[in-house]
């Protein structure tokens, strides 16, 4: 039997959060990934390697604090806290990742997910006959993640990997688990996840339209006919529809998804409105949030704050909180990597982590966002366009082409 090498052990880090977390100070503290920055930072540093890190943490710090004077905000002990934690993750992560093959760390993260794929189908077979283990919502996969549709976001990287590379017969099947159990967390997050993955696989440059359509225009899925989408999701998108159709204001609705996304976007639209156009700075988006919502009736509402330190979503936060520029840099940085780096493995991993962040999840340190954003800047000179075992060996006819064109020369001896 193979040790687990040190790939799969920074892999792991992407479902580690549930399994190896405990909370402290009303926030999940992933224990598992705190382990191995810290590993990171002891075995593999190499400082020379990382300034450009450090150098992009400090410009982040410094026009926040800088934003936070112009605005009148308070420098909080929120902002503290996350700047500590997202430096030391990064740092530390950067440090480990430096010293991983770009292959072997690829096909490590396919393997967690198959093992991750292979515990949620199991679980949700188990809880079609009333046992649960480890699962919130009876008969929706999420295996080590937190709720459904965190599962979808953790594999959406290895969603593309599936459909790009998975061309033998034993790739073939894990593949079908993998997939097969995206399918199984019955979330608007996997079908967005999953048709922008077929199209970046199938499609080349022709995907990078779906990932941008998806990107600003998802607050529209609701105009998919509802009877074709499972309850689940028919319901949710209904009561979206509904509550952008009223007069009602963000907090007035009973779902909760639709509460959390309604109020963030709120404060993003009414942050560039205010003229905040450089955005509200890092961390900056809760405290936007606290002042829009000051002397309102949901300030006394149950569920006030839902999700306003992430802002919902990472689309919502990084335009919040980095403004008109944040927007142009991550849009820039997408359409790169379609145009001139789909060949590179980890690049596109980068756009599939991001696609589904922009309907879930915004913290920067979690289900693997670290990897992904790390091993774009990192591992993208590395040969990593397919792990070992899938690879498929293409003749080079562009350049037999030429040979077969180009004149044979006659050497004539002279006599």
């Amino acid at each position: 039997m193979k040790q687990p090498t040190k790939e799969f052990f920074l892999a792991v880090t992407v479902f580690s959060k549930e399994p190896f977390g405990f909370y402290f100070g009303g926030a999940l503290i992933d224990v598992y990934q705190l382990l191995i920055a810290a590993a990171g930072f002891m075995l593999f540093i190499k400082p020379e390697r990382l300034s450009g890190l450090v150098a992009v943490l400090m410009g982040v710090i410094v026009s926040s604090v800088g934003l936070f004077v112009l605005y009148g905000y308070p420098v909080s002990d929120m902002f503290v806290r996350q700047v500590l934690a997202v430096s030391y993750v990064y740092l530390g992560l950067g440090a480990f990742l430096l010293a991983c093959s770009a292959e072997k760390l690829a096909a490590a993260y396919v393997n967690v997910c198959f093992i991750a794929a292979l515990f949620g189908i199991a679980q949700f077979c188990l809880s079609a006959v009333g046992i649960n283990i480890l699962l919130k919502l009876p008969l929706r996969l999420d295996s080590f993640a937190g709720e459904p549709s965190h599962y979808a976001v953790a594999t959406a990287p290895c969603v593309y990997y599936c459909f790009r590379y998975c061309r033998s017969g034993r790739a073939k099947r894990r593949a079908a688990v993998i997939l097969g159990s995206v399918v199984l967390t019955i979330s608007t997050t996997a079908l967005a996840v999953v048709a922008v993955a077929f199209s970046l696989a199938f499609y080349s440059r022709r995907g990078i339209i779906v990932v941008l359509l998806l990107i600003v225009l998802s607050p529209f899925l609701m105009m998919i006919p509802v009877e074709v989408l499972p309850e689940v999701i028919s319901s949710r998108l209904i009561d979206m529809e509904t509550h952008m159709d009223s007069d009602a204001e963000p907090w007035e609705t009973s779902n909760l998804t639709v509460l959390s996304f309604a109020t963030n976007f709120e404060v993003m639209i009414s942050s560039l409105s205010e003229g905040r156009i450089l955005g509200n700075g890092f961390c900056g988006h809760a405290i936007a949030y606290d002042r829009l919502y000051w002397n309102t009736e949901f300030q006394n509402h149950k569920w006030y704050g839902i999700n306003a330190p992430p802002a919902h979503c990472l689309l919502i936060r990084i335009i919040s909180e980095f403004g008109i520029p944040g927007a142009l840099v991550l849009v820039l940085t997408i359409w790169h990597f379609v145009t001139n780096r789909r060949a590179d493995l980890w690049c596109m991993f980068f756009i599939m982590a991001i696609v589904g962040r922009s309907l879930k999840l915004g913290s920067w340190v979690d289900y693997g966002l670290p990897l992904f954003v790390l091993g774009a800047v990192y591992l993208q000179s590395q040969k990593a366009d397919s792990p070992r075992g899938n690879r498929q060996s293409r003749p080079n006819v562009r350049y037999r082409s030429r040979m077969a064109n180009r004149p044979v020369r006659q050497h004539v001896q002279a006599r």
